[in-house]
């Protein structure tokens, strides 16, 4: 479906008739039921004062222009996708009526450092002649998304950014659009359950810890608990090693202190999306009903091929999760 409407003709539809949801239609005909599908998600919103739509169509009806005109008109939403090759497609045929895309830093190259260092490798002493001179590509298009009628993110960086973003830059806003909502369900567990591995915490934390067997949830809470402590310890003292090696001046940083910082850095972002996912277990176990099960594997560890066992934990349903 190619046939996308010039700026002009866009922006001439929504001055003649501004409260329209079809006026923001991005193409300049409708396929069958395209029409009908706009005015009754418009109705359910907006006169039915409805919070929800879910709409199912076939491959080739065209759902991505229905999704674009309802966000448009609502001047205030997110789309929401799995696919960073989507993203691309998006932005190549709906930006220039403002919608912008945004993924994560390591999608960005570091135009201070150059090569193929990505803006997820920038150095604080750099990063910060980045903001001041305006010219980090990440943050452009970070400020870009914040200020768009539509910001597109894939969902990692969606469920990441407002749970960590310090400047809580992306707050709630009037519609959130999600694409491939059949999987939203498999997506959000993802980042819900989370697994306590003896070959994950040999391999970054050098230790060696015991997997116990329970026979119900509140019976595992002191140890996960005593694993949570282990993880905010070592956090703690990675902390210091990447702050040392951010600071070194990019005229002495080294192909070694690289190797190093993205090491301590993968190492530390593992630790840290487990130890967010275990204080939100701990904070709501009473509240929802978690299940938990073993799970036995061999890896080859030091040179040699080793037996661990990971403990995973999910809830029976995400239900509580969506309302956060």
């Amino acid at each position: 479906m190619n046939n996308i409407k010039s700026l002009d003709v866009f922006k001439n539809d929504i001055k003649n008739n501004p409260n329209d949801i079809l006026s923001y239609f991005p193409h300049t005909s409708f396929r069958n039921f395209q029409e009908k599908v706009l005015q009754t998600i418009n109705d359910i919103f907006y006169v039915k004062n409805k919070p929800f739509v879910v709409f199912e169509g076939p491959t080739g009806f065209g759902k991505t222009p229905v999704a674009m005109a309802a966000g448009f008109h609502s001047k205030n939403s997110y789309l929401l996708t799995s696919q960073k090759t989507l993203q691309n497609q998006y932005r190549e045929d709906y930006e220039k009526f403002g919608l912008k895309i945004l993924k994560g830093r390591g999608n960005y190259p570091c135009v201070a450092r150059g090569g193929e260092f990505t803006c997820k490798d920038c150095l604080d002493s750099e990063y910060k002649n980045c903001i001041r001179s305006g010219i980090c590509p990440y943050l452009i298009a970070k400020q870009s998304a914040i200020s768009s009628p539509i910001a597109g993110l894939n969902y990692a960086y969606f469920f990441n950014v407002t749970k960590c973003d310090p400047a809580n830059s992306f707050s709630t806003r009037k519609l959130l659009i999600c694409d491939e909502a059949h999987s939203l369900e498999k997506i959000l567990m993802s980042h819900i359950e989370f697994s306590i591995s003896q070959y994950s915490f040999a391999k970054n934390l050098d230790l060696k810890i015991d997997i116990p067997t329970f026979n119900s949830i509140n019976n595992s809470i002191v140890w996960v608990e005593e694993i949570h402590e282990k993880i905010k310890f070592k956090m703690k003292d990675i902390a210091p090693k990447i702050e040392h090696l951010n600071s070194i001046p990019a005229s002495r940083f080294n192909y070694d202190n690289l190797l190093e910082l993205q090491s301590l850095k993968e190492i530390y972002d593992d630790l840290d999306r487990i130890n967010r996912k275990i204080k939100m277990f701990l904070n709501t176990y009473h509240l929802t009903e978690w299940i938990f099960y073993q799970e036995n594997f061999k890896k080859s560890f030091k040179g040699n091929e080793r037996s661990f066992t990971t403990m995973v934990f999910k809830p029976v349903s995400v239900e509580l999760y969506t309302k956060e």
